[in-house]
């Protein structure tokens, strides 16, 4: 239960990681 918690966790973080960059800079103006 712990270690199944524990990497949900890491993969929602690794996953905020990924996407608030890529959400991030088209709204900032740099597309390419």
């Amino acid at each position: 239960q712990a270690i199944g918690l524990g990497f949900q966790h890491y993969i929602l973080a690794l996953g905020s990681t990924v996407m608030i960059p890529s959400l991030l800079v088209p709204l900032m103006g740099g597309s390419d």
